[in-house]
């Protein structure tokens, strides 16, 4: 039986019991009525294991997703640490290595060649500096980089000189053929 025709038979069982007025009837529906409290009892109990060990199961998956959690935190820093390892050796080590090893800043290994070649870098802004002309009007007021940069490398190319609230620099970079 369901917990509701459980409930259900109860109170009709209760019903009958304010209205009977024999003995012997008064006394079956007395031990009817102890049945069904026991049966509700026993539903109340599985039902309490139930509500456990779902309790137990909510805290085991939680407690899995922490776990993971921190195991994707450790990976995305294992991948930051793999990608500055990798800027350093391409930014850093190899130039090195291009200039003491190679030749007229090439340099042929047997799995790659490697050519040093020079390139403007990141552009460093004054904003404090810098002319209206190289910022881009939106709802809120940004440098255009891409704008300032270009002038930059126009100026030098030009030999006009600097131009106020922006340096530039040439850096090295490695090519891989």
């Amino acid at each position: 039986m369901t917990t509701f025709e459980l409930l259900e038979d109860l109170w009709m069982v209760n019903e009958y019991l304010l209205t009977e007025q024999s003995e012997e009837v008064h006394a079956s529906l007395e031990a009817a009525k102890a049945r069904l409290q026991a049966n509700l009892l026993d539903k109340a109990d599985n039902i309490d294991f139930f509500i456990v060990e779902v309790d137990k199961k909510v805290a085991s998956t939680e407690g899995e997703i922490k776990v993971l959690q921190a195991e994707v935190q450790r990976l995305k820093n294992r991948c930051t640490a793999l990608t500055n390892s990798k800027k350093f050796v391409t930014q850093e080590a190899l130039p090195l290595i291009i200039k003491a090893q190679g030749v007229d800043g090439k340099l042929e290994t047997t799995r790659a060649k490697y050519k040093l070649y020079e390139t403007y870098g990141a552009v460093v802004i004054d904003e404090l500096a810098l002319d209206d002309k190289f910022y881009t009007e939106k709802t809120t007021r940004s440098v255009n980089k891409v704008a300032a940069k270009k002038a930059a490398i126009k100026a030098i190319d030009e030999g006009t000189g600097p131009i106020s609230g922006i340096s530039i620099s040439k850096v090295e970079r490695v090519r891989r053929t």
